[in-house]
């Protein structure tokens, strides 16, 4: 008998995968949100984990979800991760409006008008100039 429940908890748990592949599909081909890609810098006595990459990426879903995704060395492979995943990818070197640059398909403003934004003002396109 335990065999058995034991199977079916393994089936189950089995389908559940199946559906959360089936989500991430969907959400994948949606694209939609906003993917941030970040420049870490170290602060005072901070030190970053050696096996973190300079260049950390979030997912912000619209509904609300966030996905933490995967840390780079390489600025184009976190930026080409963010692409596959939303149509507005912003990218921040640093900590000013100034370090602030767009990279997805869609020009990212300073406010979102989906969100009620009235600053449109865009930023840069990545990559940066100069």
């Amino acid at each position: 008998m335990r065999n058995r429940t034991s199977r079916q908890s393994n089936l189950e748990r089995a389908r559940r995968r199946g559906r959360w592949t089936a989500l991430k599909l969907r959400l994948l081909r949606a694209k939609r949100g906003i993917v941030y890609v970040t420049k870490e810098h170290p602060r005072g006595d901070w030190r970053r984990d050696p096996l973190d990459g300079d260049y950390k990426t979030h997912w912000e879903l619209d509904e609300g979800g966030f996905v933490t995704g995967p840390s780079s060395d390489d600025i184009e492979e976190a930026i080409a991760w963010a692409r596959k995943r939303a149509r507005l990818v912003l990218v921040r070197l640093g900590s000013t409006d100034d370090d602030y640059y767009s990279a997805g398909e869609r020009t990212v403003t300073r406010e979102l008008p989906e969100l009620g934004g009235t600053d449109l003002t865009p930023y840069p396109e990545w990559p940066p100039r100069g």
